[in-house]
């Protein structure tokens, strides 16, 4: 096999990884609390990756019981798992759930805020969670 075409293998073999790794259901639920069991773990992702698929929602749920403000750990675990870069247009969501300080955060990407608007979020996490 001549160079090139080895080189082309394996940019495309990493090409298909990089892409596979992004949109893998399995790092949509990051359960760092252990509230949900397996099944519900692999049924929120097959469930948000048709979000994805369909709607170009990245929505993620992370479970957490570090004693940290909740809004600012929202924030930034919106930025560094990088939520809103698997959609088409950005559209991000995270729910971040804390059991041992009984709260709760949805954090909506700016191409969502039409859509989910602070007082529309403000009233789920307050009433329905």
């Amino acid at each position: 096999m001549s160079r090139i075409a080895l080189a082309t293998a394996l940019l495309a073999f990493a090409v298909a990884t990089a892409y596979l790794t992004l949109r893998s259901p399995a790092r949509i639920v990051l359960d760092g609390a252990g509230l949900l069991s397996d099944d519900e773990t692999a049924y929120l992702s097959v469930y948000h990756g048709y979000l994805l698929e369909d709607h170009g929602i990245d929505y993620r749920v992370v479970t957490t019981v570090d004693e940290h403000a909740i809004l600012d750990q929202a924030v930034s675990l919106f930025e560094s798992l990088g939520v809103g870069s698997r959609g088409d247009n950005g559209g991000g969501l995270l729910l971040l759930i804390n059991p041992a300080t009984d709260q709760v955060r949805l954090e909506v990407g700016f191409s969502l805020e039409g859509l989910f608007p602070d007082a529309f979020v403000a009233y789920i996490e307050s009433r329905q969670m």
